[in-house]
């Protein structure tokens, strides 16, 4: 059974989730009630996704594709930046097919990274 923490720092706007264990679906659905308790509209934070102590493998295409079509029933075409930190090669993958399901619909608004301090770059700078 995978854990989840989170943090939220409102002077960034900058909510973190970091994810322990085995995540599937319901995991990253129960995040997304963390997040919505913050209180800030959506389309006003930043999303950092650590899964570095997180074991991803679980995860399907279609689990992606389940969880961007219950972001687009909620919120059509808005989409607060993510960005997924990840620890190893195979998790970057898994994580890239998010990004992909993701920019799809909102192009430019989820990225992979290898590094956090290149992932918060990426989310409190200038984005293409």
């Amino acid at each position: 059974m995978a854990d989840l923490e989170w943090t939220y720092d409102p002077e960034r706007r900058l909510f973190v989730v970091r994810y322990v264990g085995r995540v599937n679906l319901n995991v990253f659905l129960r995040a997304r009630i963390a997040r919505r308790s913050i209180g800030v509209d959506y389309g006003q934070l930043r999303l950092m996704i650590d899964t570095r102590q997180a074991d991803v493998s679980e995860l399907t295409g279609e689990d992606f594709k389940a969880m961007e079509a219950e972001r687009e029933t909620r919120f059509g075409g808005i989409a607060e930046p993510a960005a997924a930190v990840v620890g190893s090669e195979i998790d970057r993958d898994i994580a890239a097919l998010w990004a992909f399901y993701r920019n799809r619909s909102v192009p430019g608004s989820a990225a992979v990274f290898m590094n956090e301090r290149e992932a918060l770059a990426w989310l409190l700078g200038d984005r293409p």
